[in-house]
């Protein structure tokens, strides 16, 4: 049998966990970063908000979004799981366009959860690079407090977070019996 000539989309799905951890490395340096909030100010643009949410040996938890003059937080934002081990970054939740995704019930078809993945993580793959070539990096990344409380406590530490206002998302399309006619039924 030949072999494909396109990835399918769990190859997909790797090379951008690979892309992004990259990227990030090219950012920040993740294993030095302790919990907390940091910022980076590059003129003319909101600021960048980087929140470690949380550390375990081989996994670093991140939170991305800005901030705006006004203090309040703005879109995007995207929680990160990085494998240190496996040098990935995967995309568990992410907001864009007005909508959070979130991911997963347990009735949520295969095919939309892997569509759904590609697609949050191929936005933040851009946004990485729009952020880099802005020049958001380590020199101009400062720590800047502790995690809010407030943040911790609504965090999507797994895959289970889901409002059910959002389920509506991943619903599969709902497709209508054609009418038959007389002139095919003969």
């Amino acid at each position: 049998m030949g072999m494909s000539l396109l990835p399918n989309r769990f190859q997909q799905l790797m090379g951008l966990y690979t892309s992004s951890f990259d990227l990030l490395t090219r950012m920040v340096d993740l294993q030095s970063l302790e919990l907390g909030r940091y910022h980076s100010h590059i003129a003319e643009h909101p600021t960048l908000v980087l929140d470690v949410l949380g550390k375990a040996p081989y996994t670093t938890f991140l939170r991305l979004t800005h901030q705006l003059p006004e203090g309040e937080e703005s879109e995007p934002c995207a929680f990160l799981r990085v494998y240190h081990d496996a040098r990935q970054a995967e995309v568990t939740h992410c907001r864009y366009h007005k909508i959070l995704h979130r991911l997963f019930l347990p009735q949520t078809p295969a095919r939309a959860i892997a569509d759904h993945r590609l697609r949050m993580n191929v936005f933040c793959e851009k946004w990485l690079n729009y952020l880099l070539d802005l020049g958001h990096g380590r020199a101009t990344l400062t720590w800047h407090s502790d995690i809010p409380e407030d943040l911790l406590e609504a965090s999507p530490v797994d895959d289970d977070w889901w409002l059910e206002e959002d389920r509506r998302l991943l619903r599969p399309p709902v497709r209508r019996a054609r009418r038959s006619t007389p002139a095919l039924e003969d």
